[in-house]
């Protein structure tokens, strides 16, 4: 897969509410690249938020405005 293409899928996933560790990413999409391309997609402007969990894994979701949003944790035992 392309890069230009893992980003648009990476942007897609974000835009449909998913909210996704960087190994869920890295999964779905097909890459060893997810930190990299949420990188990529914050410089091009789009707002991603991410919180460690008490696993130690970074869970990453889009915002698209300014208001305060609230993460629901479910499990937590998945490897990051």
């Amino acid at each position: 897969m392309r890069n230009t293409n893992i980003i648009q899928s990476v942007r897609s996933l974000f835009i449909s509410g998913e909210k996704l560790t960087a190994i869920q990413i890295n999964r779905v999409v097909g890459t060893n690249d997810a930190r990299k391309v949420i990188s990529t997609l914050r410089r091009e402007g789009m707002t991603i938020k991410d919180v460690r969990m008490e696993s130690g894994c970074k869970l990453y979701w889009f915002v698209s405005d300014d208001l305060q949003t609230s993460i629901q944790f479910e499990g937590g035992d998945e490897q990051c």
